[in-house]
């Protein structure tokens, strides 16, 4: 399993799908956002 450790010791997954020139692309998941899903679900009952 390829992984970078951050300086706070946190391993970071990573996958190679790409050509060695190609730009990479980077996103993260914010915790916070996912938890708003199920809430905005029961909303719409």
């Amino acid at each position: 399993m390829a992984t970078i450790t951050a300086q706070d010791g946190i391993n970071l997954f990573y996958k190679d799908w790409g050509a060695k020139t190609a730009q990479p692309i980077v996103w993260h998941l914010i915790e916070n956002r996912l938890q708003l899903r199920p809430m905005n679900a029961m909303a719409s009952l």
